[in-house]
C-alpha cells in the first residue's frame, strides 16, 4: 500500500505485483486494484482500510484474499511504506483474517506485531527516502 498526498488527504494505493522470471531480464509487474483516500495516519483508520479492502475483494470475488503464511498459498509479502500505523493496522486487520480462518489454518499468533513479521516488507523506495 503506497501513499501520496493531495493537500491534507492521503492517497493509499494497493497494488497486486507479480514477478515474471525471463530468460534475459526478470520483469516486475504491478496493477493497481483499489486507491483509498483518507485524512487520518492512526492505527485505527489504517486498520479499517486493510479491513475493508480485504473483505471488500471477498465481497466482489466470493473467495476471501489469501496469504501464503496462513493459507499455504496466495500473497507472499505486503509491501508498505515505513509508517508504523500503517505497519501496526495491518497487523491487527491480518488478526482479523486469523480468527475467520479458525481452524482452517495452523496459524496461531495472537500478537499483531508479531504477525507482521512474516509478511510485512517496506518498499524500497520509501525506505531510502
Amino acid at each position: 500500500m503506497g501513499g501520496g498526498y493531495l493537500g491534507s488527504t492521503a492517497q493509499y494505493a494497493f497494488v497486486l505485483f507479480q514477478f515474471l522470471p525471463l530468460a534475459k531480464t526478470d520483469l516486475i509487474t504491478g496493477i493497481t486494484v483499489a486507491r483509498i483516500y483518507c485524512n487520518h495516519e492512526t492505527r485505527i483508520a489504517f486498520e479499517q482500510m486493510w479491513s475493508g479492502f480485504w473483505d471488500t475483494i471477498e465481497r466482489i470475488t466470493g473467495k476471501r484474499v489469501q496469504f501464503k503464511f496462513l493459507d499455504g498459498v496466495g500473497q507472499t509479502a505486503i509491501l508498505v511504506d515505513g509508517c508504523k500505523p500503517q505497519a501496526t493496522a495491518c497487523g491487527d486487520a491480518l488478526l482479523k483474517q486469523i480468527i475467520k480462518r479458525g481452524d482452517s489454518t495452523v496459524f496461531k499468533e495472537t500478537d499483531p506485531l508479531a504477525i507482521i513479521q512474516y509478511v510485512l516488507r517496506t518498499c524500497d523506495i520509501h525506505l531510502e527516502r
